[in-house]
């Protein structure tokens, strides 16, 4: 049994160049394992690992390029990244908190801005096993809609799209 772990004092800061590999990678990764696992027994066409990971890194880099990047950090170590979440005016692209720190208030934190309003999610939220067994609920008023990634990385467009 692991020991749980405590949540120092943690603030939200706005995201650096810096930061954008832990983001690339964690994005590839949780997004890859909890949400596009396509397998032949479950229906859906397989996607290989180079392309998914071909595609998904150039859809990543763009959004990075041209929407906010938001960072829960510990106060005392702000390089330490908890979790982070990938934003436009009024979408929410991804959300990542570190396995230890899930259920501890960090993602709500992060989305807090976006709670009880119009909000449109392009990718799954990390929950995503849930997700895809259709067991996830988006809050109210979230809409998915894949496609409002690509018209954000498509088209140059002024940061906060």
């Amino acid at each position: 049994m692991s020991a749980a772990v405590s949540l120092a004092p943690f603030s939200l800061r706005l995201g650096r160049t810096s930061d954008h590999n832990l983001v690339l990678q964690s994005w590839i990764r949780s997004h890859r394992r909890n949400c596009y696992r396509a397998t032949k027994a479950d229906g859906r066409p397989e996607l290989d690992d180079v392309s998914y990971g071909n595609g998904q890194e150039w859809l990543v880099k763009q959004l990075l390029d041209r929407c906010a990047l938001l960072v829960a950090a510990y106060d005392e170590d702000p390089e330490f990244i908890l979790g982070w979440a990938v934003t436009s005016t009024n979408a929410v692209h991804y959300t990542w908190v570190r396995h230890a720190f899930r259920r501890k208030g960090v993602a709500a934190a992060l989305l807090a801005p976006y709670v009880d309003k119009p909000t449109i999610y392009t990718h799954p939220i990390s929950v995503g096993a849930d997700w895809m067994k259709g067991k996830w609920d988006a809050p109210k008023g979230w809409t998915f809609d894949p496609f409002h990634a690509f018209r954000i990385a498509a088209f140059p467009r002024p940061r906060d799209v």
